[in-house]
């Protein structure tokens, strides 16, 4: 599980809340972060889930947004937060319940009023009276309003479980342009990317519960420490042992 504070200080403040039982194939978790925070920037980690996320600003500028996946890491600027939500969907979630191409919000951060319309704006006047429980219940409740007519994706399942771009193929019954197009099309990001990505958390969680380096790597399916800093660097921005001494500092992963 992907938290907004993997490695952080902050990571006991997060309010971590499962989904109801009827979003369960839509919702991965939502998190909630009280702020202020200590620190002006949240380092968020690539991801190849969507979220849609509630920042409660300190002087009444607050706003709902929808973000999509990630191809690799940003820096995030979180001064004047009083509180945020943040619900994380399943892989595939967004193209689902929009019904447009994930891949026009990959790296992107848009308002919901641009993204929803009329419902939009609702959602947002509502969630700006509100307290962080309310706002996750406001936030879970717009997403169960859309996903009523909707057929729940498959697709988390069937990333966690490949480690090859093969095994994609095989699992969807695709060609390997077929499975690209529908990789972008429904998660945002092409099948080696998102996998480049899973593989990543994979590690730094493996690093977070205590693992060696070494032992992080090799149980996340790299070939050795090595090429775990390689894919460290290039994705997050820094290797995982710089990473693992923000235990010592506030930094967040994936929230926008």
């Amino acid at each position: 599980m992907v938290r907004l504070d993997e490695g952080g200080r902050a990571a006991g403040e997060v309010q971590i809340l499962a989904p109801p039982p009827a979003l369960r194939d839509w919702v991965q978790h939502v998190s909630i972060q009280p702020g202020p925070a200590r620190r002006g920037a949240w380092r968020v980690v690539p991801d190849t889930c969507p979220h849609l996320i509630f920042v409660a600003g300190s002087e009444g500028a607050s706003r709902c947004c929808v973000v999509g996946a990630r191809s690799t890491s940003a820096d995030i600027d979180v001064t004047g937060r009083r509180f945020t939500v943040a619900v994380r969907l399943h892989a595939g979630s967004l193209h689902a319940l929009l019904r447009e191409s994930a891949d026009r919000f990959t790296d992107r951060s848009f308002d919901v009023v641009d993204v929803l319309g009329t419902s939009g704006r609702r959602l947002t006047d509502r969630l700006c009276d509100s307290s962080p429980d309310q706002a996750a219940r406001l936030l879970l409740d717009e997403i169960r309003s859309r996903c009523a007519d909707c057929t729940a994706p498959a697709l988390g399942v069937m990333l966690a479980d490949a480690t090859r771009v093969d095994d994609m193929q095989r699992a969807l019954h695709l060609s390997a342009r077929g499975l690209h197009a529908r990789m972008l099309t429904t998660v945002g990001l092409a099948p080696k990317r998102a996998l480049r990505v899973l593989r990543l958390l994979s590690a730094l969680q493996y690093a977070a519960r205590g693992s060696r380096l070494a032992s992080a790597a090799l149980a996340a399916h790299y070939s050795d420490q090595a090429h775990f800093t390689r894919e460290a660097r290039a994705l997050l921005g820094e290797p995982p042992r710089i990473w693992c001494r923000r235990a010592t500092a506030d930094s967040f992963k994936t929230s926008e």
